[in-house]
């Protein structure tokens, strides 16, 4: 993959600030192939194509520009944003103030931390012993990352996705499963055959109050309210045989933000899995619709182009205050809208899914104005379906790379 970024200093005497034009070409890459489901589910679910989970390779940052590599996976537009970590899962998004530099965003974090005690050999006793799992990765994406920013380096590039993450042995025989459906992210507790459903403790942290309302668990910060409904729940026999369960577990909170999950009763020589999150619904007809997709994330994002060529359609942005919280509950940064940062985001989809995603900007506001693809209206055959991009930047660090003379 080639990426050739084209800079003009111009002179603005008047100003504090330099402002550079960018150009951006872009050459494709090829994607990837989706696997295979890993759990039988009686009513198979097909997870949503914005809620991967993507491998955190250095590029995720706070608020606080502070690099997070305690986030080992995270989702890119879902909402609310998810991030993973060993022992936790964080749900968090942003209310932006309003486009003034005096109105503070609020960003706002909820944990779930897994209470376990491998030391103990069961059941927690008060205090967490992590790591409390191991996490694997399933049913990998037909998309990829990349990221050009300043804390990458030379360029942080093909970051995969998965539909799947699994906190492997999380409890004594249980695993939980982060997977996604048309309405958003999606939760799996399976209690393998030993395992006990009573060894299952959570912890949530961040939230103002929290109430377990029979199978629905809430918890309120501020004005946000986040529900993790228990869907459902069935077993799984020896011959990989899914059957749905008349009952729904129960949530039970017993003060200080500790919940535990109460079953029914099923089979203990299957596999029990309890399914947290709202079930999928049908899209509703469009007869003179080809495709159409609703895209965007935490934050704010403006400043649309869109082209197309035969194959692909193409879409940038700028894309404001899409950065971890750096801590729990709520809090109030720095205004992050038009005044203070923004990022380039562009990216390819077929008629069918996103192909690629390409983050790139400095320190400051990098603003997109025009996006084109070439699609060979001269004897250049070679550059057919490259990507030209145009912006201006008041960032100092931008990633700067020579342009061939070809390119004049």
């Amino acid at each position: 993959m080639k990426y050739i970024f084209i800079f003009e200093i111009l002179k603005q005497p008047k100003t504090i600030f330099m402002k550079r034009v960018i150009l951006l070409w872009l050459n494709l890459m090829p994607v990837l192939i989706f696997g295979q489901s890993t759990l039988p589910e009686p009513v198979p679910e097909s997870p949503s194509n914005s809620g991967f989970y993507y491998e955190n390779q250095g590029q995720v940052t706070d608020h606080l520009g502070t690099v997070r590599p305690d986030v080992l996976y995270y989702t890119e537009r879902t909402y609310p944003s998810v991030y993973l970590m060993k022992d936790k899962v964080a749900f968090w998004d942003m209310v932006q103030g309003d486009t003034s530099v005096a109105a503070p965003d609020t960003l706002r974090r909820i944990d779930m931390q897994f209470i376990c005690d491998k030391q103990g050999g069961g059941r927690a006793s008060g205090g967490m012993m992590p790591p409390c799992a191991t996490l694997q990765e399933y049913e990998i994406s037909q998309d990829h990352l990349n990221y050009y920013l300043p804390h990458c380096g030379t360029g942080i590039t093909d970051v995969k996705g998965y539909a799947r993450i699994v906190y492997e042995n999380v409890f004594p025989d249980i695993d939980v499963h982060l997977y996604s459906n048309a309405y958003g992210p999606k939760m799996y507790f399976v209690i393998r055959p030993g395992g006990n459903a009573a060894d299952i403790q959570l912890k949530f942290e961040g939230q103002d109050s929290i109430a377990a309302i029979s199978s629905v668990l809430k918890m309120f910060l501020g004005s946000w309210r986040m529900s993790l409904p228990l869907a459902y729940a069935y077993e799984i026999d020896s011959s990989n045989t899914s059957t749905l369960l008349g009952w729904q577990a129960i949530w039970q909170h017993s003060g200080g933000g500790y919940v535990n999950i109460l079953p029914g009763s099923y089979d203990t020589s299957n596999t029990l899995v309890i399914a947290v999150g709202a079930g999928g619904g049908t899209p509703l007809s469009q007869q003179n619709l080809d495709w159409s997709v609703y895209y965007g994330a935490a934050g704010e994002q403006r400043d649309g182009q869109i082209d197309a060529d035969d194959n692909s359609v193409y879409h940038g942005m700028t894309e404001h205050g899409n950065d971890f919280p750096a801590q729990i509950g709520q809090s109030y940064p720095q205004q992050t809208g038009i005044a203070f940062t923004g990022d380039w985001c562009l990216s390819r989809f077929s008629n069918t899914v996103r192909r690629w995603c390409t983050y790139y900007g400095g320190s400051s506001v990098d603003k997109l104005t025009a996006l084109k693809v070439y699609k060979g209206t001269d004897a250049e055959v070679v550059r057919t379906g490259d990507l030209w991009v145009a912006g201006t930047t008041i960032s100092p660090d931008v990633f700067e790379v020579p342009v061939p003379p070809a390119f004049f």
